[in-house]
């Protein structure tokens, strides 16, 4: 099954369900015993930095594609675009050659 592009309007991330789950969990552990809770929440948290600090770390400059999906994509557009150009030129050059001499217009 293909990955949705970076660039898609699917608004629902996988992601979520996991950190809903996971809330979830931290809320039952806490109704059942605050230490526990708070022993989790801290893990949770902990885990939460080293996401935000890798997301951060390996994100892309500015103006780069989101990913090396979205970069092959950009590329095949810009080839795409190109050649049709060169065809629009090559058959608008093709169209204005004048009669050989001899031949009726």
């Amino acid at each position: 099954m293909p990955l949705p592009s970076s660039t898609s309007d699917w608004s629902f991330d996988p992601k979520w369900l996991v950190i809903g789950f996971a809330l979830g969990a931290l809320a039952m552990v806490l109704a059942f015993d605050l230490r526990i809770g708070a022993a989790l929440a801290s893990a949770f948290a902990l885990i939460a930095l080293f996401y935000l600090w890798v997301r951060y770390r390996f994100a892309p400059e500015p103006g780069e594609p989101a990913s090396e999906r979205d970069a092959m994509i950009e590329r095949f557009n810009r080839l795409r675009e190109a050649r049709r150009k060169a065809d629009e030129r090559e058959n608008a050059s093709a169209a204005q050659e004048s009669p050989r001499p001899g031949e009726e217009p």
